[in-house]
């Protein structure tokens, strides 16, 4: 597919062409979010990926929380920090164990200049996450940034 190959434009003409066909089509309409993401086009996929979440869990399940996840990742991309937030809590709710939404809920109270909640979230990914890994070596510097606790 062309999302696969990192074809955005021509994902995204596709998504439009099939959506013209079948405006209902939310397969479509994810795939739309997922190509503005690839193209940088943050707010864009977080309008895309509402109506998906919208359907809920009981019409469309296996999107609704990939839809869920993305459209967090685009309002934070695109600097809408308190509707990441929101959707960011939902998930570490649904999945507590889940380090990403840890890691992301870090990284959105940071970018808030909410220190507690950026320590809290540091700590609580660094429990489980290899410190080695990209993100663990951000979380820790941040850490470090705020209180030294990081050591």
């Amino acid at each position: 597919s062309y999302l696969d190959a990192g074809c955005y434009s021509n994902a995204l003409s596709a998504a439009d062409q099939q959506l013209k066909l079948r405006p209902d089509n939310v397969t479509a309409t994810f795939a739309k979010g997922v190509a503005y993401l690839g193209l940088d086009r943050y707010l864009d996929a977080a309008s895309a990926f509402t109506p998906v979440i919208q359907l809920g869990t009981n019409d469309f399940p296996e999107l609704y929380v990939p839809a869920l996840a993305n459209r967090g990742y685009a309002f934070w991309k695109g600097d809408k920090l308190e509707e990441a937030w929101q959707d960011y809590e939902t998930l570490h709710r649904m999945f507590t164990n889940a380090l990403q939404f840890s890691y992301g809920l870090g990284e959105i109270a940071y970018a808030r200049k909410d220190k507690p909640a950026a320590i809290r979230y540091y700590k609580q990914f660094l429990e489980r996450a290899p410190t080695n890994s990209p993100e663990g070596t951000k979380a820790l510097a941040r850490l470090k940034e705020l209180d030294g606790a990081g050591q």
